[in-house]
């Protein structure tokens, strides 16, 4: 019998990908979804709703990956009200309804907030801002679970990167028009993954069962400049654009403060300590891939 996978956002960017892997490497994958789908489970965590399902029994895990994007704008007080509450409401949700014997929820490095050159590693404390409180709650959440046995983790994702979608699918229609830019001075870090990379480390995670926070990013965290100059490179357009950083505070608010200006050198300590291996280390060509279960 395969082993049973529940996914959150099975759909979404990060979402599809990781359920081609799993399925690739022999597991049976139940998505969770807000619409009713053949072979998914029905939830709405504003709710308080999940589905009474038989296929929710004999649970092997729950990859909960589910929660509303982090948009390019100024967040409104609704807007931090619904990324607040799509996490960690979400996740208290499964927390206390599931019978699971390992869960893995997606948290972020945002939990460190702007920390300039301070090298991060699992067991650094958390920052100060919004976005480092909700990840604080985000992973409170899901720590309920330990109490019963179950194998916990929070995966502390760093920016994904993929030409498909997420931050990159954003970006590179304004590169390619020569509209790149560098953001205040350029020098705060960039924690980042490949798409490849991070499906690969969440189902290291999964077979391993590693507990507790696990940063998801690469071993070479690179410079917002550097980034943006690759990125470029890559679409062979001029790089000349700087952003000062006074206007993104005028323009973004919060969101241009922690998302675009905020400084986090993150280390996977505990990916590289327990033997996983990056397919892409270092930021290359590479990581526009799009996924396709091979690597």
């Amino acid at each position: 019998m395969r082993a049973r996978i529940l996914v959150s956002g099975a759909t979404g960017f990060l979402g599809g990908a990781l359920v081609s892997c799993l399925i690739q490497n022999g597991y049976e994958v139940i998505p969770l979804t807000r619409v009713p789908l053949p072979g998914a489970v029905l939830w709405n965590p504003e709710k308080n709703f999940l589905e009474s399902s038989p296929l929710l029994d004999n649970l092997e895990a729950c990859i909960h990956l589910a929660g509303d994007p982090l948009t390019l704008g100024r967040w409104s007080p609704a807007k931090k009200r619904s990324i607040f509450r799509s996490r960690v409401v979400g996740t208290q949700l499964l927390a206390r309804s599931l019978k699971v014997r390992s869960f893995i929820s997606a948290s972020a490095i945002g939990y460190y907030g702007d920390r300039g050159e301070e090298i991060l590693t699992e067991q650094s404390p958390p920052g100060s801002g919004f976005l480092s409180s909700v990840c604080k709650a985000w992973e409170e959440a899901s720590c309920v679970l330990e109490d019963k046995g179950v194998h916990v983790a929070q995966m502390r994702f760093g920016v994904i990167l993929d030409a498909e979608g997420g931050m990159l699918q954003r970006l590179l229609p304004m590169y390619r028009l020569g509209l790149g830019a560098v953001i205040g001075d350029g020098s705060q870090w960039v924690s980042w993954i490949s798409r490849s990379d991070l499906v690969r480390a969440i189902l290291f995670v999964l077979e391993r069962k590693l507990m507790g926070p696990i940063n998801a990013v690469s071993p070479h965290a690179v410079r917002q400049k550097e980034l943006s100059q690759e990125l470029a490179r890559w679409v062979h357009r001029p790089h000349w654009l700087k952003v000062p950083a006074w206007a993104i505070r005028a323009l973004l608010s919060t969101m241009g403060e922690e998302m675009l200006l905020a400084s986090a050198r993150v280390e996977p300590s505990v990916l590289l300590n327990n033997g996983f291996t990056f397919v892409f280390p270092t930021l290359t060509k590479g990581v526009l891939t799009h996924y396709d279960g091979s690597s």
